[in-house]
């Protein structure tokens, strides 16, 4: 009778697991919710905007933004952003989070930014604008079962299970 009880268990629970999926569709609609995002770093107003999420292999996606930059002195800049981070969830926030971003490319008033040294420089300015971009929020108690997330062709697995 116990051993019965136990397998009965057992397989309640597994069948408590599943998975849900999220397209790139669904993340670029929640995404453009949190748009724009403003910050002042170095006493120079950074604005991302039009924001673009592509999702790779790896946990990792990449995401393009539209970027107007106002110095303290001069004219405002305009120009992209490319970037590439991983996706991380936070139980805490119920969030999703695009982490640990790195920025590809940058172009401003339609000049690439391609070296090393000045991706560099321009990745030390966007760093606390591109620290932790929240991609999708849980709603409800279902934030509390999730176990992992991934890529997969295209799509984000979450694993909600016991």
């Amino acid at each position: 009778m116990k051993r019965l009880f136990s397998i009965l268990l057992l397989l309640f629970f597994v069948s408590c697991a599943y998975n849900l999926t999220l397209s790139e569709t669904d993340l670029n609609k929640r995404l453009r919710q949190v748009f724009p995002v403003e910050k002042e770093v170095y006493f120079t107003r950074v604005k991302l905007d039009n924001p673009s999420l592509k999702l790779l292999e790896g946990n990792r996606g990449e995401i393009l933004f539209d970027l107007a930059v106002k110095p303290p002195i001069g004219k405002e800049l305009k120009g992209k952003v490319d970037a590439v981070g991983k996706f991380q969830f936070d139980p805490e926030t119920k969030t999703i989070y695009l982490v640990d971003l790195e920025t590809k490319e940058v172009s401003i008033n339609g000049k690439r930014f391609l070296s090393n040294k000045t991706r560099e420089l321009l990745s030390t300015l966007f760093k606390g604008v591109l620290k932790r971009i929240p991609v999708y929020r849980f709603e409800g108690e279902k934030a509390r079962f999730i176990k992992g997330i991934s890529t997969e062709r295209g799509k984000v697995i979450v694993k909600l299970g016991v």
